[in-house]
């Protein structure tokens, strides 16, 4: 998961500075991607924790990726390209990703 966040932010940092935009937001970009990876890694633990059934788990995985994905695909759309289909990419993915974190959470033991 660390490997992933360091290779978005490389990506991220590289953009900015190749459209001279300001440093201002490398450390809070830095900081973002550090915490969702760290929502990633902590519902990946779900499905060793035994307080949290396997379906649960899975859907608490699913969920946080589809969340993770959401916010990768903003930050694409915002910082490196925008496509026309960007934004419905987007919201799709957030409110599945919301609906299988409260399902997940609502299923769990």
């Amino acid at each position: 998961m660390l490997i992933i966040a360091l290779l978005a932010f490389r990506r991220l940092s590289s953009a900015l500075a190749s459209e001279n935009r300001t440093n201002r937001l490398r450390w809070a970009i830095l900081f973002y991607i550090l915490a969702i990876s760290t929502m990633v890694y902590s519902a990946l633990t779900t499905l060793w924790n035994p307080a949290w059934q396997l379906p649960a788990a899975w859907l608490a995985v699913a969920g946080a990726i589809s969340f993770y994905f959401s916010d990768w695909m903003l930050a694409d759309q915002r910082f490196i390209r925008s496509t026309r289909s960007g934004r419905l990419i987007i919201m799709v993915a957030y409110h599945i990703a919301q609906f299988l974190l409260v399902f997940a959470f609502l299923m769990r033991k």
